[in-house]
């Protein structure tokens, strides 16, 4: 089995968005790695979409986006928003 240049380039476009993540935000790294393969997955579904829909594609894109984007945006919002788990976070960090 060979890379082509396709592969190779989602390859690194999701590479280059877990890096991102990584260095700028605070999320949790495999949330990052959720949220870079999302980036792929729907790079290679808005390419596709002219020529082909393929159902394994839409089942993955689907999936990506409600166990791994969804609560990411969720966590993101809530414990960015709420006092409350602000508040446990230090207790924690303070206890630790």
């Amino acid at each position: 089995m060979y890379l082509s240049d396709r592969s190779i380039r989602l390859l690194a476009l999701g590479l280059v968005v877990f890096a991102y993540l990584q260095v700028f935000t605070g999320l949790y790294y495999m949330s990052e790695l959720g949220i870079a393969l999302f980036a792929g997955l729907a790079v290679k579904f808005l390419q596709d979409l002219g020529k082909r829909i393929e159902i394994r594609d839409l089942i993955s894109f689907m999936s990506v986006l409600q166990w791994i984007i969804g609560p990411s945006w969720l966590i993101i919002s809530f414990l960015t928003t709420s006092s409350t788990i602000w508040l446990f976070r230090k207790m924690c960090i303070w206890t630790s």
